[in-house]
């Protein structure tokens, strides 16, 4: 009986799953491309895409866990195959985020590529400095996580929970406390 419980919960979020996507290709057509459905997004996460240049790419095998919060402000989202956000995640995207092949973020990330404009006064809000974010292939992003504005992370990079990346990453490295390490990859 347990089996069967769980295989009926498992094959209504899928189904629910495939219905979110092809909402959300209704409503955003002109903006929102998939490779294929085997992407999940449960309904607690809020995807939002705003103005005529907004572009979102979603890759192959891509999953989001609940609560997560995806914006594209006339920017280019782009995400690629074997990605998963865990739950909390929050992504605001201007300018363009690009996230490459095999990923996988912990819980509450958040990932802005602005800023505020905060050196006059008053504080304009709706004025931003915008430099786009790219993250390379094989990269995993420890919980509690920042990455802001104009930062590269290369290939094969671990990053350590609770960081705040504001300057590039190289590839093949680790990054812990503000020290980067390299990594020894074994074959």
């Amino acid at each position: 009986m347990t089996n069967r419980i769980q295989l009926l919960k498992f094959l209504i979020f899928r189904i629910v799953s495939i219905i979110r996507l092809i909402l959300l290709k209704i409503l955003y057509r002109r903006y929102i491309f998939f490779k294929r459905f085997k992407i999940y997004i449960p309904i607690s996460c809020k995807i939002k895409i705003f103005g005529e240049k907004a572009v979102l790419k979603i890759g192959n095998n891509f999953s989001i866990r609940r609560y997560s919060d995806i914006e594209v402000n006339n920017g280019n989202l782009l995400i690629g195959d074997n990605v998963f956000f865990n739950k909390n995640l929050t992504i605001v995207c201007r300018s363009k985020i690009e996230i490459g092949d095999n990923c996988q973020f912990g819980n509450n990330i958040s990932i802005y590529d602005h800023d505020h404009i905060f050196n006059s006064i008053p504080f304009e809000k709706n004025k931003f400095i915008v430099k786009p974010i790219y993250i390379g292939n094989n990269v995993w992003i420890g919980c509690h996580s920042f990455i802001g504005k104009g930062v590269t992370i290369g290939d094969n990079v671990v990053i350590g929970a609770g960081s705040v990346i504001t300057k590039n990453i190289p590839s093949n490295s680790v990054y812990i406390n503000g020290k980067i390490k390299q990594l020894i990859i074994e074959k």
